[in-house]
């Protein structure tokens, strides 16, 4: 039997949490693998067919992280990790598989620091140079990838993910949705954002629609679930446009952090979830917004046209006169409405977490024979 070490430290995150917490089950069904992370943490979610836990706590995308994995990664036949912070020298390690998601980063308009954007592209080029098998999200990504590093056709996988509908379509009852309202301050009607609080992500061009549409339609809130206080390191413009707006700043709700359980109630009470994203590798947002029944008006850029094809109403994230178009026409259009709610139910059944294990699995495969 191989000996496969998951680097399982990010499952808390959202994102490459996702990822790591709905794959790992369908490796474990053929594989036995030893994860790197939190015990107690790991221990939470009841993997089966665990060999063991090795406990690893480095800071991430730091050299006391690359000399943890020098010193505590045992001999393995393969090393998989979930993101580009991979083993840059670990010789113990025989076969690397790395995921990188996105290109963000390293592209020209990018926030990140120009150190920060150093470490990334020596980190993703090492990631790549190392790895038998690259695995990314979307073809939008994996063309980005070789933009950046010239990597050969053959290494990258495109493995799109999965959205737990099973998740997003409960069933709850008035009282357990009446106390998640009210847990988070919850109006009866509202337009739905999720995101980090982070330049890319947009809320900017949200919040400058959603003063177009209020002086019409003074009733209108908007959820965002992320915390207002993240603006201070993220999106300052953000923070600028709702001091400077009394009345915008009244029409939006913050719900801090948001349980796990709580989201799918979230989702489920929005009238229309919008997603201006200028950058994903994927995004799932909008799939679990369609798994909810949910209409979403969202951004035509990077992966997301890829990934939602029709079920979604595009708009140019950089017009708000658009974007607020938008939010006007599903919430007006009965007959829209319906559509784009049918076909997001149709779109979501191709996006399986067994559909991304089963591929993954198949990688491992090849790159074990190898």
């Amino acid at each position: 039997m191989p000996k496969i070490i998951f680097d399982a430290r990010k499952i808390n995150d959202s994102g490459i949490g996702s990822i790591i917490k709905n794959c790992i089950p369908t490796i474990s069904q053929k594989w036995k693998i030893t994860l790197l992370g939190n015990q107690n943490k790991l221990n939470n979610w009841n993997f089966n067919n665990i060999e063991e836990i090795i406990e690893f706590d480095s800071k991430g995308y730091s050299l006391s992280e690359q000399f943890g994995y020098f010193s505590k990664i045992p001999a393995c036949d393969l090393f998989i990790s979930p993101h580009y912070n991979a083993p840059v020298f670990a010789p113990q390690i025989k076969r690397l598989i790395s995921f990188v998601h996105d290109m963000y980063h390293l592209e020209k308009d990018s926030d990140f620091p120009a150190i920060k954007r150093m470490a990334a592209s020596l980190l993703v080029k090492s990631a790549v140079r190392k790895s038998k098998k690259v695995v990314t999200i979307s073809n939008f990504s994996k063309e980005r990838i070789q933009h950046f590093t010239a990597v050969n056709d053959q290494k990258l996988v495109v493995n799109y993910c999965g959205v737990e509908k099973e998740l997003f379509n409960k069933i709850f009852t008035s009282s357990e949705s009446e106390l998640v309202k009210a847990k988070y301050k919850l109006p009866e009607e509202y337009l739905l954002f999720i995101g980090n609080l982070k330049p890319n992500k947009n809320l900017k061009n949200l919040l400058l629609a959603l003063l177009l549409i209020l002086p019409e339609n003074k009733n209108i809130k908007l959820v965002v679930v992320g915390k207002k206080d993240g603006f201070i390191t993220g999106d300052n413009e953000s923070l600028r446009i709702l001091n400077a707006n009394a009345n915008l700043n009244n029409s939006v709700i913050f719900t801090g952090f948001v349980d796990d359980e709580d989201l799918p109630v979230i989702i489920q009470k929005a009238s229309i979830m919008v997603f201006p994203s200028l950058y994903e590798g994927f995004g799932l947002p909008p799939l679990e917004a369609m798994c909810a029944g949910i209409p979403v008006a969202s951004s035509d850029r990077a992966s997301i046209p890829e990934v939602c094809k029709d079920a979604v109403l595009y708009f140019n994230p950089l017009n708000p006169e658009q974007i607020a178009a938008n939010i006007l026409t599903i919430l007006n259009d009965k007959d829209l409405r319906n559509e784009l709610i049918a076909k997001g139910n149709e779109l979501v059944l191709e996006y399986t977490w067994a559909k991304f294990g089963n591929k993954l699995n198949s990688v491992i495969e090849s790159v074990l024979a190898e």
